[in-house]
């Protein structure tokens, strides 16, 4: 393996020239002009040199993992091989330790690695977050913050705090030690010596061969005098052709810490009865190899896939008819159908991006004027979204019986279906007449009558959505005799069954249906800031 492969394995990134100077910038207005006189400055993963060569500095201590590095820096300082993450204490210079110790006024400024173990994705870290510092916070039981190199950094830099209450932090970082529940035990020792200055963050791509999906931090932190532990607030910096444009941007960077989370608020407690039911992995596909008995819900209406609880997993998030084959899988039922149809649609309607991708959902504040309406509306974004993988199967085989799925989320009666088939369709026809109406046509059309309190642009997508049902009978048929497995002879196929046909023969009547959908979706998302859902 190459050096390069490797660093990027280890989440090494080369820090830009005009982001260490930007840094620099920052430090100076929070810390003074005079901070590389004042202060012992120290990087302690200094690589070859990035964050302070081209500055002089009074009192500069470098070192970093690598001997090779260390012998490749030019600079007026004090350098020495040390491994931060492992390497005990007193193979420390002597004259760093007397400064430790005699508590003088010291800044470790660092980019550290950002690496993190995930078994999931094949990155198990074994070689890598494996180290004395991380097996220390593992026997602390910090979690997730035990197997992420930053996070190990910031905790070692944590114990030095506790000989030298003087020391203080300017670091480059993914913001995830700010604002996820998995660091939330280290973010509660943390701050408890620090507190936050300041800082800015920017796309990640701007390190060579990174995604632009996500952004980084730089953040100071002094001692504890800023007590607001939730909020930490960076400058949104934007690069374009190698220069920073200036921007009044700012970005609320906040945790859920001692707050409710979205993913909690409409979680109800586990029934005491349970059904054995086959798992999907989507709509048509039954997850043969999972078997989670007592897993499936005697009121279940259908089920959520809610993983993790920011926006970056949004692509995570998805409904089913049948028990999800994943840990994240919450049966929807009665009590709580309204708060999980609301989360989905403020998970599915806000997009991810490098600004928001750390961004955990909150609680809404159900006593908003708006709250009612949202929730109401979000029963129609729920059941046409990408996501909406809903569906209706019959005499699928799993654990040697067949299985009929239900769909509870069709909207028209099974009369409606049977009007339309009665002389043209007649395996629809037959399915409709045997079964029942589902849930939400009644909620819609029964006794409550909700489809008159919808909003019009909600009313729009779901009759555009009939008409295109209504219109596409015919095609349907033909769409199911080729392709028997997508189960369209059921009659309450769902969104994701359907667009197949919509697809395949009505183009530019889907098309329409999608801009009614996306005009609804653009409404929606505006109340996911204003009902607390985000900040």
């Amino acid at each position: 393996m190459n050096d390069k492969l490797q660093k990027r394995i280890k989440g090494e990134f080369f820090t830009k020239k005009l982001f260490v100077d930007q840094a620099h910038l920052y430090i100076s207005n929070f810390l003074g002009n005079d901070w590389k006189e004042k202060y012992v400055v120290w990087d302690c993963c200094c690589g070859t040199n990035n964050l302070t060569k081209e500055y002089e500095f009074d009192n500069l201590y470098l070192s970093t993992l690598e001997l090779q590095d260390i012998n490749n820096i030019n600079a007026n300082c004090i350098k020495f091989q040390f491994d931060f993450l492992n390497d005990d204490y007193d193979y420390l210079p002597k004259s760093l330790k007397n400064l430790i110790e005699e508590k003088k006024p010291i800044l470790i400024f660092i980019n550290p690695p950002y690496f993190k173990a995930n078994p999931k994705k094949g990155i198990d870290g074994t070689n890598i977050s494996k180290t004395a510092i991380g097996e220390e916070m593992r026997i602390n039981k910090f979690g997730m913050a035990s197997s992420q190199l930053s996070t190990q950094f910031l905790y070692r830099i944590l114990k030095l705090k506790k000989i030298n209450p003087n020391i203080k932090i300017a670091v480059f970082n993914i913001p995830n030690y700010m604002t996820s529940s998995g660091f939330k035990i280290f973010r509660n020792s943390f701050l408890n010596e620090f507190g936050f200055l300041g800082g800015f963050l920017f796309n990640a791509s701007n390190f060579s061969d990174t995604s632009n999906r996500w952004g980084i931090t730089f953040s100071i932190w002094d001692d504890i005098s800023n007590k607001k532990k939730n909020e930490f607030i960076h400058d949104v910096l934007e690069c374009e052709n190698n220069i920073i444009l200036k921007s009044n941007t700012k970005k609320i960077i906040y945790n859920c810490d001692g707050l409710i989370k979205s993913n909690m608020f409409f979680k109800q407690t586990k029934e005491k009865k349970y059904i054995l039911l086959p798992p999907v992995k989507s709509f048509i596909t039954i997850d043969e190899n999972v078997e989670k008995p007592e897993a499936g819900n005697y009121d279940a209406i259908g089920y959520m896939n809610n993983h993790s609880n920011n926006a970056y997993q949004r692509a995570m998030i998805f409904l089913a008819s049948s028990v999800i084959s994943t840990t994240a899988g919450q049966a929807i039922t009665e009590k709580n159908l309204y708060k999980a149809l609301a989360l989905f649609t403020a998970r599915k309607s806000i997009l991810p991006n490098w600004i928001n991708d750390k961004d955990e959902y909150l609680a809404p504040n159900e006593q908003h004027e708006q709250w009612e309406q949202f929730t109401i509306d979000s029963i129609v974004y729920s059941l046409f979204n990408a996501s909406s993988q809903q569906s209706s199967m019959r005499n699928i085989f799993y654990k040697n019986k067949f299985w009929n799925i239900k769909n509870e989320f069709f909207w028209l009666s099974k009369n409606d279906i049977m009007l339309l088939t009665k002389d043209s369709y007649v395996e629809l026809y037959d399915d409709a007449y045997t079964q029942e109406n589902r849930y939400i046509h009644d909620l819609l059309f029964g006794s409550k009558q909700l489809y008159n309190k919808l909003s019009q642009d909600a009313q729009d997508v779901l009759n555009s959505a009939t008409e295109l049902l209504k219109k596409s009978i015919q095609k349907r048929k033909e769409l199911s005799n080729q392709y028997p497995e997508y189960h369209l002879d059921a009659y309450d196929a769902g969104y994701a069954q359907l667009k197949l046909v919509w697809k395949e023969f009505f183009l530019e009547e889907y098309r329409i249906f999608k801009k009614k959908y996306k005009k609804l979706e653009q409404r929606l998302k505006q109340n996911v800031y204003i009902l607390g859902y985000l900040r």
